[in-house]
């Protein structure tokens, strides 16, 4: 992630901010997920952990309001 991609789109200080916020709102929300130790966990957490994110309501509230917020850009 960087400001050269959002600036050559016309994003400012403002969207930046945005973005962030959005970045940290999923960052905070998923924190509580925690990578088994074990090896052999890992991938049945990943599938479960995936599977929980698509039907997650505030994860597929912010990809809402993302695509809105692009659809303002040309790379949507």
């Amino acid at each position: 992630l960087g400001t050269p991609a959002v600036t050559t789109l016309g994003m400012k200080e403002q969207e930046m901010k945005k973005i962030a916020g959005w970045i940290a709102q999923v960052a905070h929300h998923v924190s509580t997920y925690v990578l088994p130790a074990e090896r052999e966990a890992r991938a049945p957490f990943i599938k479960s952990y995936k599977k929980s994110i698509d039907t997650d309501q505030m994860i597929k509230g912010l990809r809402e309001e993302v695509r809105e917020f692009a659809k303002n850009y040309s790379f949507v």
